[in-house]
């Protein structure tokens, strides 16, 4: 059975975001946890991923401009990263969400589908 690896920033006080609703606080949102090559794929909740897949856009849609979230140009790790979740199949566990802008994106719609993931062939999530 494929294993789910938690991997977040929170700051030293115990924050995960600042108060315009991101993590104002972290240099790069990039894989600093030596995990690219032990996945295949990407769980988010769908509360996460609507931001997610805005910031991450940005970077596919202009490397070399400043994100409208941050106002700071993509840092290189997070271009690498970008490219890595380019290709990386996601999974986002939600009731609610409609639809999803990404085609590498799969909507499970109950908790039982994680673990039908779970038990699917590949590495870890």
């Amino acid at each position: 059975m494929r294993r789910l690896i938690a991997a977040m920033k929170v700051s030293l006080d115990g924050r995960s975001e600042g108060p315009d609703g991101y993590a104002d606080w972290v240099d790069a949102w990039s894989e600093d946890y030596g995990l690219t090559e032990r996945v295949d794929a990407c769980l988010l909740g769908g509360r996460i991923y609507t931001g997610y897949e805005q910031y991450w856009t940005a970077i596919r849609q202009a490397p070399d401009q400043p994100l409208p979230m941050t106002g700071r140009r993509p840092h290189p790790a997070e271009l690498r990263w970008s490219e890595f979740l380019q290709r990386t199949p996601h999974c986002v566990l939600s009731a609610t969400l409609r639809m999803v802008a990404w085609p590498q994106v799969q909507l499970l719609r109950h908790a039982d589908a994680v673990r039908d993931l779970k038990s699917q062939a590949g590495k870890d999530i």
